[in-house]
């Protein structure tokens, strides 16, 4: 039997051991057959080659062929940014998938996480080089100015993608969900089932996040509501929350004053700690106040009531990242083509956290 990977998004791994089992042969045999190596009966020929087609292992090995070019990848990523995060599921999702995926196809991942707030465009070029990565994998730091370097210098570097971002200069390849689109849906849903006094809150900080509030707005100008105009609950980072207790009495104070029916927020993780402050304040969710949340996170669905999401691809987020990676490799596409921005389609998730207005 095939042996599993864990992580989102992954697929069985198999090797000559599996192929033998299922074959009822010896791993010599295998791999005779397999490389060509000696002479084998038609017979045992046939049944190996067959399970190899069964379990996958055929694929994988045309894949890691074609990958060829790539065999070590530098990840990026500032170490107080990991840190950040640490409680955030979205970004670890995204990590244990693409690893996996590595270690599927034989690319090593080589961790690039210096100290400090932010990462520096020699750092990265030095440690590439350094290394000999065949390709970087840039993720959580969009900061325009790091992304323009990257691009300036692109000829010191191996091919660069930049995982869950957005580069307005369109320097570098990215990959991203769907973010504006996404909660233009989201938002569409909550206005299709009666409510217009939506409150939308986030935070200052990465285009990801400022898409999704793009996408709220787009919603709401669709009911006639102008940007301006639209209730909108704005803190200053992801931790700000945990930091300044206060913003929750601010929160129930616009909730009150605007008389607010719904709420759309930026992330789970910040759905759910609205949740406990409307629980504080009295209010029933979604009896009183509807509520929902962007990247169906586990903890949305075991939340009482389960709530409303916006699910994000992140099991692929990663490979399509190594994809890129490949064909900037390639000679059908090369390093001199133009930058491809990659965004991946995401799921309206309707849980019992959102009602329609009474």
């Amino acid at each position: 039997m095939a042996k599993t990977t864990k992580g989102p998004g992954s697929k069985p791994r198999v090797g000559l051991k599996d192929i033998a089992q299922s074959a009822n042969v010896s791993i010599s045999t295998v791999s005779h057959v397999i490389n060509r190596t000696a002479p084998i009966s038609e017979d045992v020929r046939e049944r190996v080659m067959q399970a190899a087609r069964e379990t996958g292992y055929l694929g994988l090995r045309r894949e890691r062929e074609a990958r060829g070019g790539i065999r070590k990848v530098l990840l990026a990523s500032s170490a107080y940014g990991l840190a950040e995060n640490d409680n955030n599921l979205f970004l670890w999702s995204i990590l244990s998938a693409l690893r996996a995926r590595c270690e599927q196809i034989g690319v090593k991942l080589l961790p690039h996480s210096p100290p400090g707030d932010h990462l520096s465009a020699e750092g990265i070029i030095r440690a590439a080089n350094d290394e000999r990565a065949d390709g970087v994998l840039l993720i959580h730091d969009d900061r325009r100015e790091l992304l323009a370097l990257l691009s300036e210098r692109r000829e010191e570097l191996p091919p660069v993608v930049l995982i869950n971002g957005e580069d307005p200069d369109m320097g570098i390849d990215t990959v991203s969900p769907q973010n504006r689109f996404a909660a233009f849906k989201a938002t569409r849903w909550l206005t299709e089932i009666g409510h217009r006094n939506i409150l939308h809150v986030t935070w200052h900080g990465r285009t990801t996040i400022s898409r999704r509030r793009d996408g709220f707005l787009d919603g709401m100008a669709e009911i006639g509501v102008r940007p301006e105009n639209a209730p909108i609950f704005a803190f200053s980072g992801p931790d700000a929350w945990r930091a300044q207790p206060f913003l929750s009495d601010k929160l129930i104070e616009q909730v009150r004053s605007e008389n607010i029916t719904a709420i759309f927020c930026g992330a789970d993780d910040v759905a759910l700690r609205v949740h406990r402050s409307l629980h504080k304040a009295g209010y029933k969710v979604p009896e009183d106040i509807s509520l929902m949340g962007f990247d169906n996170i586990v903890h949305a669905e075991m939340s009482s009531p389960p709530l409303a999401s916006v699910a994000v691809p992140v099991g692929h987020i990663g490979p399509v990242a190594l994809k890129l990676l490949e064909e900037r490799l390639s000679e059908s596409f090369g390093p001199s083509a133009p930058a491809r921005r990659v965004e991946l389609a995401c799921t309206l998730i309707k849980r019992a956290s959102v009602a329609p207005l009474r």
